[in-house]
């Protein structure tokens, strides 16, 4: 008796802010169309991010926000959401058996475990013949400034500082060689294709045609784009949003805040341009000789053509220049949602009063104006050197003085 033929899989890992939400935005709206080419994109995975998988193969007793908005913290639950989607995916490989299955998470990368990397691979394996991996590498420093806009916005962060290199989630996000190795001794070195998220280095200057060129599923029909989604807030908007997060936590007693609901939509609206969060000089110094004998380990092993894999270190203060215009936008659009949820139904139980949260925010604005210029006294009085664009910047802000508007 012949073994019967099984489909092959191309594991699209993250790692997180290197623009995988583009990429599995683009993959749900033509999942049609690949599928009509035997490409199968498991829906039931979930919708735009197949954050399912990782959180079905967590170890016993471990449970996080996604195991929370999966509804399966309990551990009966879990098996059985287990049981249900390693039969759906079996079922699914054995109707497609000579197709081509496509999974995208970046929680793969940035959650599990080395043996729950390694049971992963186990049922997988069972699964399908051959497992390729595609991964984006991202400078440390910056995917850390990205993972601190996305952890003030969804899980509850009450500081607009980075966390050391040392850290140990910032230690399993950035720690390239790390991953390399993890996921290399599982499912094979050779079967790891890793790319670098940065402009200029991906293939037509952006990732989900980088992505489909790597994975070789770039095709001839027309394709649909995603809009832009998960934008990275300004510091601004970063510091605004951790002191609405001491108010309003996103979770409250393992369950979801209602009250919080729909609010980082504004903030991603009207906080996602200019003023850009900034690393201090020594931040940009641990992190880069914390990462550096990873740094140089990815370098070796896949772009030994290039003296560096990263841009060097701009000084980005001079694009920094608040636009208040969005501020009053935003102003204005907050009072509006507050002002729903005050003739809501259940008001009494969303216990929101009108105008207090307004004033708070204009509060905060005026605070992290502040904030911005004694930054720039700091920044002016440890580097001499910096004398012309510090100036540049000094100028752009007294045009725009919060005074004014």
């Amino acid at each position: 008796m012949h073994n019967q033929e099984k489909p092959n899989l191309i594991l699209h890992l993250g790692t997180e802010n290197t623009g995988t939400t583009a990429i599995q935005g683009f993959l749900r709206i033509n999942s049609q169309k690949y599928l009509k080419k035997n490409i199968i994109i498991p829906d039931f995975l979930g919708w735009n991010n197949h954050s399912i998988l990782p959180c079905i193969f967590y170890s016993e007793g471990r449970n996080d926000e996604m195991t929370l908005s999966h509804g399966i913290c309990d551990p009966i639950l879990r098996a059985e959401k287990k049981r249900e989607i390693i039969s759906k995916l079996k079922k699914l490989t054995e109707k497609h058996c000579r197709g081509l299955f496509i999974i995208s998470s970046e929680h793969l990368q940035s959650r599990l475990s080395d043996s729950e990397v390694k049971n992963l691979a186990d049922s997988l394996y069972s699964m399908f013949n051959s497992i390729r991996l595609i991964i984006y590498f991202r400078k440390p420093i910056d995917l850390s400034i990205s993972h601190l806009s996305t952890i003030i916005k969804w899980n509850n962060h009450l500081r607009c500082e980075l966390p050391p290199p040392e850290s140990p989630y910032i230690v399993k996000l950035c720690s390239h060689k790390q991953t390399v190795e993890c996921w290399g001794r599982v499912f094979g070195s050779s079967n790891l294709s890793a790319r670098l998220y940065e402009k200029s280095k991906l293939i037509d200057n952006d990732v989900v045609q980088d992505f489909l060129v790597t994975s070789g599923i770039r095709s001839g029909f027309g394709y649909e784009k995603p809009t832009l989604t998960n934008p990275r807030l300004n510091v601004i908007g970063m510091k605004l949003m951790c002191e609405v997060n001491k108010r309003l936590p996103r979770i409250i007693n393992g369950n979801f805040n209602p009250r919080h609901v729909g609010l980082v939509s504004y903030f991603e609206e009207f906080f996602s341009g200019p003023p850009l969060f900034i690393p201090s000089w020594q931040d940009q110094i641990s992190y880069h000789k914390y990462f550096l004998e990873s740094d140089n380990f990815i370098r070796d092993r896949y772009f030994e053509d290039l003296d560096s894999i990263w841009y060097k270190d701009l000084d980005c203060a001079i694009k920094n220049r608040i636009r208040f215009r969005f501020v009053r936008k935003f102003l204005v659009a907050i009072k509006l949602h507050f002002w729903r949820r005050l003739i809501h139904p259940d008001r009494a139980l969303l216990d929101i009063k009108e105008g207090i949260l307004v004033n708070l925010l204009l509060e905060l604005i005026i605070k992290s104006w502040g904030d911005s210029r004694e930054r720039i006294l700091h920044l002016e009085s440890k580097i001499n050197s910096k004398n012309i664009e510090i100036a540049a910047l000094k100028n752009q802000i007294k045009s725009n003085d919060i005074h004014s508007w």
